[in-house]
């Protein structure tokens, strides 16, 4: 069926109204949906009292930013205070670099304390000008008034009473100054001569005393107090109200002889306090004054065996007594001299033996001595103008004077024995447990003519090494058997170091019975005294036979010259030493005590 013509703009129409109601329907549903919305957000809103609501809208305004002030409008940048200390007054003179940027006068806080002597402006720092400023103190002292924009330099000069410590045993000066508040405080400090300074609160010093005795510099905590404190040096006592005190080292060096015994004796006194005019020592008996230095004394006199002795003047420091005994040789057995220096808070006594000639000299008893130096020989000028050798002692400090070291001298007769000796015998022996023994022998020879010494070494015995004075030597074998150990020509001292194998038992057989004897060689020369480091298997347990031999490790180390062996991992040491007097010193008896178990590891 065809439509009319007129139709066809109907159509159209309609077209067009659909189109345009689609959009219409979104947008309804839009519209629908935030209706939706607005009822469920208005279904969640709280209704709180009009009180309650100002309240929590109170709480919730913030409070405004405070308002940033302008820059300051005066600033002390930084202090420099030079002190110079006086009798009872210190100086100080103070350099403030003080920035000025408002206008007006403007205060700075100085919180010093002492009086006020100048004010004035110095030389303008780099970059300022200084040109029209103006400086006073506030009436009250305690602030500084200044005008003027820019950068000053302010001087300003005070005084300060010291304190003065006039009842302490050293003088006492003593500065409290109150440090400006500034960026940073630092100085100098003059006029303390030799006192000691020390700053206990407020800055300490940068310069050590020793280094600037003139001139010392320190830094400051700006705001703090400074406290200063110079100590003079001792003050007598005054009236005699201070007690003396003084402490006393005496040193005696004995020399021995056939017919004499020589003391030379050093008396060292430093005064602790008070003053020393007097002096009183008591003297040995049967010594006799034969020397003494005068130069520090105005008179002595020895009474009742006392030394009494006046000094030129009463020192506070101390002094030095040098003098020279002598008694007749009574007997071989000399014991050291007791010197005694009364009145002492404190007494160190110091004493050394040494004899001159062909005597042997051994330690008889120890008594309360220490070693505090090894033993030796010197080398001296006899008479008659050849060398002679002084075998000397170690050096001993006597802890109780009434209990003294004590030597025995012995004086050979025989011509033989005159020429030749064995001032010592260092035997060091690593001991297997297979019964081998490395030893390593080392020997101080003293002769005068012979020309060879024997060393007599138990069956079996195996050389290695033998030297003289560090070279190496050839050593032959004599008729008996012995080690034949050629001299040098001349006199004097001669050093031997001898290495070889030797047989011995087996120790893992001596346990709990018979003792290991470990040979020590014979000689064919008197042996005056015998050091033995015997180094043995930690497996067993040690202890010597004669426990009174045994001596500290360092006896035997410094008698060897370091010429120790080095101790094997897994050995122990037991160290002796004792004085022979002869060409037999005999052997060293250790008992092996038991068999040590070993830890096993699992």
């Amino acid at each position: 069926m065809r439509l009319p013509a007129h139709r066809a703009p109907d159509r159209e129409r309609a077209a067009s109204a659909d189109r345009l109601a689609a959009p219409l329907a979104r947008a309804f549903l839009i519209a629908s949906a935030a209706a939706a919305l607005a009822g469920a957000l208005a279904a969640q809103e709280v209704r709180l009292p009009l009180d309650h609501y100002h309240r929590l809208l109170e709480r919730a305004r913030l409070d405004p930013l405070p308002a940033v002030d302008a820059a300051s409008p005066v600033a002390l940048e930084s202090a420099e205070l030079r002190i110079e200390l006086g009798p009872r007054t210190a100086l100080v003179t103070s350099e403030l670099s003080v920035a000025v940027q408002g206008d007006g006068w403007q205060s700075v806080d100085l919180a010093g304390s002492g009086q006020f002597l100048r004010l004035e402006v110095a030389d303008a720092a780099s970059g300022g000008d200084d040109s029209g400023a103006e400086v006073r103190l506030r009436e009250d002292g305690g602030a500084l008034l200044v005008r003027g924009r820019g950068r000053h330099r302010i001087r300003l000069d005070s005084a300060h009473d010291l304190g003065i410590g006039g009842e302490a045993t050293r003088p006492r000066r003593e500065l409290q100054l109150a440090l400006p508040l500034a960026g940073h405080v630092r100085g100098t400090l003059r006029g303390h001569g030799s006192d000691e300074v020390e700053l206990t609160q407020g800055g300490a010093l940068l310069t050590p005393q020793a280094q600037a005795a003139d001139e010392l510099r320190w830094v400051g905590a700006p705001g703090e107090t400074l406290h200063l404190t110079a100590l003079g040096q001792g003050l007598l006592p005054r009236g005699g109200d201070q007690p003396l005190r003084f402490s006393a080292t005496v040193r005696a060096d004995l020399q021995l002889t056939r017919l004499r015994r020589e003391l030379a004796v050093g008396v060292e006194l430093n005064v602790l306090q008070g003053a020393l005019g007097e002096l009183e020592i008591e003297l040995p008996e049967g010594y006799r004054i034969q020397r003494l230095d005068e130069r520090p004394l105005a008179g002595w006199d020895v009474e009742d065996g006392r030394l009494q002795a006046q000094l030129l003047q009463a020192t506070t420091s101390g002094f030095r007594l040098d003098f020279v005994m002598e008694a007749a040789a009574t007997s071989d057995l000399v014991a050291a001299p007791r010197i005694e220096v009364l009145g002492a808070l404190r007494s160190r006594h110091l004493v050394r033996a040494a004899v001159e000639g062909d005597g042997i000299l051994s330690l008889h008893d120890t008594g309360s001595g220490v070693e505090l130096d090894d033993a030796g020989s010197t080398r001296a000028k006899s008479a008659d103008g050849a060398d002679q050798t002084r075998q000397r002692s170690p050096l001993y400090q006597v802890l109780d004077p009434q209990r003294p070291p004590q030597w025995r001298l012995v004086w050979p007769d025989q011509t033989e024995v005159l020429a030749l000796r064995v001032d010592s015998l260092v035997v060091d022996a690593v001991v297997g447990a297979a019964g081998e023994a490395i030893y390593n022998l080392q020997l101080v020879v003293a002769s005068r003519g012979p020309s060879e010494v024997r060393l007599h070494l138990a069956s079996g015995f195996r050389l290695v090494r033998a030297e003289r004075d560090g070279r190496r030597l050839r050593a032959g074998l004599g008729r008996d058997g012995a080690l034949v150990l050629p001299l040098s020509s001349g006199a004097g001292q001669q050093s031997f170091s001898v290495v070889g194998v030797l047989p011995v038992e087996r120790i893992g057989q001596l346990a709990g019975g018979a003792p290991l004897r470990l040979p020590v060689p014979r000689a064919s020369a008197p042996i005056t005294e015998v050091f033995v480091r015997a180094q043995l298997p930690s497996d067993w347990s040690y202890r010597l036979i004669e426990p009174e031999r045994e001596v500290p490790s360092h006896v035997v180390e410094n008698r060897s010259g370091g010429a120790l062996l080095e101790l094997p991992p897994g050995f122990v040491a037991l160290h002796a030493s004792w004085s022979a007097l002869s060409s037999d010193p005999g052997d060293l008896g250790i008992e092996v005590v038991e068999q040590r178990q070993r830890e096993e590891w699992f």
